[in-house]
């Protein structure tokens, strides 16, 4: 994602991102990251895996 996570609260919901026109990396992969943000609105601490194991996705 090329961004600074280290200052994001983990309760908070994912902030938004950079637009796909200025990400320097892989645009597929950003976008579908983009995507699954918009979709499932998830905390910070479910994009680093830290959602209940028993949850099959992220809430």
């Amino acid at each position: 994602m090329q961004q600074d996570t280290s200052g994001w609260d983990l309760d908070a919901p994912v902030p938004e991102l950079p637009p796909l026109h200025s990400f320097t990396g892989p645009k597929g992969r950003y976008a579908t990251i983009q995507r699954l943000i918009a979709v499932h609105q998830p905390r910070c601490a479910n994009c680093w895996g830290c959602w209940p194991p028993e949850a099959d996705t992220p809430p």
